[in-house]
């Protein structure tokens, strides 16, 4: 699909006040967290070691470079090993030394619980950037 106008579209986004900047920053900063927070509410607790490992490892970031800015929520340390525990937790194990399990599906509900809130602050900031540029 091409969006006709693309390009001045990108430049005239690109030429927002630094207000807007600013408040889709911090938006976009508080959805990630907000992520973070309900990711460590689902994630179920290791009740073998009660160590609370997989909540700890659990983070969010905020990325900016010239052209957009990035949330992001990670649910692992970043190690493989680590990887692969929060991947069987989350989707479960078919076959494995240990026997089978079923999923908890917290990564996926984590998304939709963000989503949609994400989607709304956006479009509520450019609403608001809109109006402001054309009572401006």
């Amino acid at each position: 699909m091409k969006i006709v106008g693309s390009k001045k579209l990108i430049k005239q986004l690109g030429d927002l006040p630094d207000v807007t900047h600013a408040a889709l920053r911090k938006s976009i900063k508080n959805n990630a967290k907000y992520g973070e927070r309900k990711a460590k509410s689902l994630v179920p607790v290791d009740t073998k070691t009660g160590s609370g490992k997989t909540k700890a490892g659990i983070s969010s970031t905020v990325y900016e470079d010239k052209n957009a800015i990035y949330g992001f929520i990670n649910f692992t340390d970043g190690t493989k090993k680590d990887a692969i525990r929060i991947a069987s937790i989350n989707y479960g194990r078919e076959k494995g030394d240990r026997g089978t399990t079923e999923g908890y599906g917290f990564i996926g509900v984590t998304k939709l619980l963000v989503a949609k809130r994400s989607v709304n602050s956006i479009k509520r900031i450019m609403k608001k950037a809109v109006k402001d540029a054309m009572n401006g």
